[in-house]
């Protein structure tokens, strides 16, 4: 079998769950032949904790295993001190992708912005759901029109906040309908029926957001803000965005210039397996592997301003799939290591 070696700071969080999900399946992208657990948190010792219903054995993150790793990925919530390692490591040769904006790194998604990367380049920044899903919109309206501007309101699902918030949303809902209190010790608040401001620590703020996408689509970073809000919604995103572009554009336009790309759709309906025509919304699209443009209007002030209804399932724009995807292209100029 042939193979990578490959660890995961801060396997917890939640790009560290969803990437082990990943990397656990029976055809991962990355083939693995060695998967190591390192706590994000300095001082730490060897531990083996009990989480949802599997036992894990974290570590220390050690130094002294840099020259037999391949590639390393740090997910959100990694301390101070953990981050400096893992920077370290990346200079002794080993890929390293830190996902939430910890460090200053240049930031790429597959299919945007990868083939700018500095040939040799060892540690990356990997963006999140959020941001690849305005990135594929903005960077394909770019290739067509300047954008001048940009503006986002990014509704978040609740898996944002790893598995136990999706979890608990649904005993939300089932406590609310039957007259009970919902549970509240993930999410912080009662999200089901409702919606929230992002809890501090969601892993990408939205300063963080917007400059991830300002660097996918290869804009300055003063023509993208973005604003996020938690939704009752398990894994799909959806956004409202505003675009200006810098010359006057109609409709069939826009829409002819965002049907050049393949992982976006523009139909108002999005076809089920089954035939149904459903709206384009978080619930409607569960389980495409596109991007869907749901409504493309003219804001009315200006020939070159539009909204746009976006929305995505996270298997689509997927931070963690994303980020073994582009090790897999980058370490791919070499052979896998044999078991």
């Amino acid at each position: 079998m042939k193979g990578y070696r490959v660890a995961v700071v801060s396997p917890l969080s939640p790009f560290g769950q969803r990437l082990r999900a990943l990397l656990e399946s029976d055809d991962p992208v990355l083939p693995v032949i060695e998967l190591k657990l390192f706590d994000g948190q300095p001082n730490a010792t060897s531990t083996l904790t009990q989480f949802e219903n599997e036992v894990l054995v974290t570590q220390a993150l050690d130094p002294d295993v840099f020259p037999s790793l391949d590639v390393l990925f740090v997910g959100e919530g990694t301390s101070a001190e953990v981050l400096a390692q893992a920077t370290r490591a990346a200079a002794q040769g080993v890929l390293t992708l830190v996902a939430g904006g910890q460090v200053e790194a240049p930031v790429a998604a597959v299919g945007l912005n990868e083939r700018f990367l500095a040939e040799g380049a060892r540690i990356i920044g990997a963006p999140a759901g959020a941001s690849i899903l305005l990135g594929k919109v903005l960077e394909t309206l770019g290739d067509t029109f300047e954008v001048a501007r940009a503006q986002a309101t990014v509704l978040l699902p609740a898996s944002e906040l790893g598995n136990a918030a999706v979890e608990e949303l649904h005993l939300q809902v089932v406590q609310l309908l039957n007259f009970g209190a919902p549970p509240t010790s993930v999410i912080g608040e009662q999200l089901a029926f409702n919606l929230l401001t992002p809890p501090t620590g969601i892993g990408s703020s939205e300063l963080t957001v917007a400059k991830e996408v300002s660097t996918l689509v290869g804009v300055e970073e003063d023509r993208v803000a973005v604003s996020l809000l938690l939704a009752p919604v398990f894994h799909s995103y959806a956004a409202s965005l505003w675009v200006d572009l810098a010359e006057p554009a109609t409709t069939a336009k826009v829409m002819k210039a965002l049907g050049s790309r393949d992982d976006l759709d523009t139909e108002p309906h999005y076809q089920t397996s089954d035939g149904t025509a459903r709206l384009i919304s978080p619930a409607g699209i569960a389980g495409s592997k596109r991007v869907h443009i749901g409504v493309v209007r003219p804001d009315g002030r200006r020939k070159g301003s539009f909204w746009l209804w976006l929305a995505a399932d996270s298997i689509a724009v997927d931070a963690a799939q994303n980020a073994l995807e582009l090790a897999e292209s980058l370490l791919g100029a070499g052979e896998p290591l044999e078991s």
